[in-house]
């Protein structure tokens, strides 16, 4: 074995700085910390600002030697990999260059395998570093924006907060709540009225580090918080996620989560730590304060006597002033705190029985029945609607002793044969409101000119199937809707009006259930006209413990294996009409697979069946993202079984594309017929691809015959080289060759003079 090299100086692995210092000189400014949300994984480390600047010397924070050093176009792009004398790793990524004999130790195992990607692991003694030695310099290798990733390790390799394990960073800011997001927790709770979350804003109050939100949020049953929390260290710097988050109800702590260490094995883990959904909405990234389906992670400080799960079924609802505090607690790394507040009660909402109304000449007569279970009605709210418009007038009325509400309201001029509807509100003392009841006021014949058109729409949150009924002309009575599963009539379900155009209800299908639901709806408008509507999906029950397969017919099949979800869902596929514009043909159709928004904790297979395909070459997978671009997913072919195969932890819309369309290569420098006049020329090329990709392991660069390792850059879609030593005066000849995933393949050669 070769002696070291003493590129770093003389070390004494006994005398190493217990503290880190800090890897790049200057203000330890972070632009990302540790275990915050990234879709699919959490964020590893500590991204430090280079004030978008790349070779900026990277410092080693620690004393100990070089064990891995790792040389991607993606993930960490050049990354150096140091074991400490504590015991700990430290990684050092994105860098633009390396150390000088690392660069060559590097340089050596590209040309032994012919691949920009490689690996090395040096010997403890090969490549020892000294606290403070620089290791190599800042760069953007494996991302868009110049930044320095830096993270620490346990023994293990698991990554742990380096802010919490002795690097400090200076920040005199609390963290700053921005929202909080309560949830019914199973079936029968709600919140504000309804079985799904309810987001409510955070403003400061007084003291910067104090928090409250405006209203109070009803809740019934079980219930849990997620909160939205941004941390800063200075004023206009970079959002930083949360070091801690702890919950409390009524004083009594229930939940607390610390962003201190997690496995990479338990990564995906992150869309169970954060609300998968509200970050794919753009609402933020919540931090759940409960373990969702009872799934404990790493990161939960303390889970409480119930999984963070409150539950309101025994509080007072008969006064509505009682109210409980729940209060979050923010932390950041330099324990500077900050404190939100959300009141929350337990009041069943009030009833309207009954409303009419009655016209005279230009006046409305209105009187209503309401009454609350648990307290007194303060007042009914009346709005007449005119078909064709929204509300034309409106009356509020106080609290009588018999429960009857009655008034009066004057009319702005309308047309004598519009359709009028009043509907009416009851409150409670404590801000509660009912649902709506509505009567026609005016029915007239012929009224409406309008076709009588019905919609029915289904929307999914979590099993819940929210249908909604929807016209364009006032409906007489709210629908009632048809429910059938695989041409079996199962039964009906009521709608309650929400307006004179909307009705709507809510469906939960038994765990268990499979096959297709068809929802006929049968309406009729003010002039005794019908009309109906229909919808349907598929559904397939997937378990925990059992898996579950969906599918559309005999196409596609999707595979959930066991322990593939975190709680029981139903799976959903559907053909998408309109799939969009592709730059290369889909040769299946395409097919939204549900829930969108669930988080996986096993990859499923997606199967296309393409018996109708006399070949499957350059047959693909593709994800289409939320632009309508269509990505492609690393995919198996069977030819022979005509079945074209895929993995995914995210579903969206799939469909198989069929890619026969070379990558392109373009502006080679140094151009062809071109003399250059330096002996060390860049050396690159434009490289891209419509379809599945640059395989960039197929990228091969010559110089006169000779392999050159050229840095693939897939973020400027870039290949680029700078000769070590000078090239002779003279002709030159430079080829390049590639594949996308696909194998079409790309060549392309440039002859130029050197002088």
């Amino acid at each position: 074995m070769r002696p070291p090299i003493a590129l770093f100086g003389p070390v004494s692995p006994g005398t190493t700085n217990p503290d880190y210092v800090w890897p790049l000189k200057g203000r330890h400014a972070l632009t990302s910390t540790f275990a915050e949300y990234r879709r699919g994984h959490y964020h590893a480390g500590l991204d430090i600002s280079t004030g978008g600047q790349t070779g900026v010397p990277v410092h080693a924070a620690a004393a100990g030697y070089v064990a891995r050093v790792r040389v991607s176009p993606f993930g960490y792009g050049k990354a150096i990999y140091i074991k400490q004398h504590d015991g700990r790793y430290a990684v050092y990524a994105h860098l633009g260059r390396l150390a000088a004999e690392i660069e060559a130790s590097v340089r050596k195992k590209q040309y032994a395998t012919g691949q920009y990607e490689v690996e090395i692991y040096p010997a403890e003694g090969e490549f020892p570093v000294k606290q403070g030695n620089v290791i190599g310099y800042s760069g953007r290798s494996g991302c868009i924006a110049p930044h320095l990733h830096f993270e620490l390790r346990d023994g293990s390799s698991r990554p742990i907060n380096p802010l919490s394990h002795g690097v400090s960073v200076s920040d005199g800011r609390a963290p700053r709540f921005v929202a909080v997001c309560v949830y019914p927790v199973g079936l029968g709770s709600t919140v504000d009225g309804e079985p799904r979350p309810c987001v409510v804003n955070l403003k400061p109050v007084g003291n910067r580090n104090a928090y409250r939100a405006d209203n109070r949020v009803r809740v019934d049953g079980k219930f849990a918080v997620s909160a939205y929390v941004r941390d800063e260290q200075d004023p206009g710097s970079y959002p930083l996620g949360p070091y801690q988050l702890e919950t409390f109800l009524d004083e009594e702590r229930v939940f607390a989560t610390t962003m201190t260490r997690f496995s990479y094995d338990r990564t995906h883990d992150v869309d169970v730590a954060f609300d998968r959904r509200l970050a794919l909405l753009g609402d933020g990234k919540f931090l759940r304060q409960f373990a969702l389906a009872g799934t404990e992670l790493e990161v939960h400080a303390d889970t409480g006597r119930d999984g963070g799960v409150m539950d309101a079924s025994s509080w007072n609802k008969s006064d509505s002033s009682v109210v409980h505090v729940i209060k979050l607690v923010a932390q950041d790394a330099n324990e500077n705190r900050s404190e939100a507040a959300l009141e929350v009660f337990r009041d069943d909402e009030p009833v309207v029985r009954g409303t009419v109304a009655s016209l005279e000449e230009d006046v409305i007569h209105l009187e209503a029945i309401a009454d609350d279970s648990d307290g007194t009605v303060a007042g009914v709210h009346f709005k007449i609607w005119r078909e064709g418009e929204e509300v034309i007038a409106r009356k509020s009325t106080t609290s009588t002793e018999t429960g009857t509400f009655v008034g009066s309201v004057k009319l702005p001029r309308f047309p004598t044969s519009s359709h009028l509807m009043v509907e009416a509100v009851a409150e409670d003392g404590g801000g509660v409101t009912s649902k709506p009841m509505f009567a026609p006021v005016h029915a007239k014949t012929g009224g409406s000119r309008k076709p009588f058109q019905l919609a029915l729409v289904g929307e999914w949150y979590e099993n819940v199937l929210f249908l909604t009924v929807k016209s364009n002309v006032f409906l007489k009575s709210p629908p009632v809707l048809d429910l059938t599963w695989d041409s079996s009539w199962s039964g009906q379900v009521e709608t309650t009006m929400r307006t004179p155009y909307t009705s709507s209800c809510m469906y939960w299908p038994e765990l268990g259930a499979n096959g297709v639901l068809q929802v006929s709806a049968r309406a009729s408008d003010m002039n005794g006209r019908t009309a109906q509507a229909a919808w349907s999906t598929s559904v397939h029950t997937v378990r925990r413990v059992r898996g579950g397969t969906a599918r559309h017919g005999n196409t596609l099949r999707v595979n959930f294996p066991r322990n593939g979800v975190y709680r029981p869902i139903f799976a959903r596929v559907a053909p998408v009409d309109d799939p969009g514009r592709a730059e290369i043909p889909l040769i299946s159709p395409a097919y939204r697979i549900e829930p969108l928004d669930e988080p996986f904790d096993e990859k499923a297979d997606i199967n296309f069946l393409l018996n109708e395909e006399t070949s499957l070459k350059g047959a693909g997978i593709y994800l289409q993202n939320s632009k309508g671009e269509w990505g492609y997913l690393a995919t198996e072919v069977d030819e022979k079984a005509k079945l074209v195969t895929a993995s995914t932890r995210e579903l969206g819309v799939y469909a198989v594309l069929r890619d026969t369309v070379a990558p392109r290569i373009s502006a080679i420098r140094p151009r062809s017929g071109s003399i250059v006049r330096s002996a060390t020329p860049t050396i690159g090329a434009s490289v891209e691809d419509i379809g599945s990709g640059i395989a960039y392991k197929t990228i091969k660069v010559h110089l006169d015959d000779n392999l050159i390792i050229c840095e693939y850059d897939p973020f400027e879609n870039s290949i680029s080289y700078r000769p070590d030593k000078a090239l002779a005066k003279g002709k030159h000849t430079l080829s390049i060759s590639l594949s996308d995933y696909a194998g079409n393949t790309s060549s392309a050669t440039s002859n130029f003079t050197v002088r």
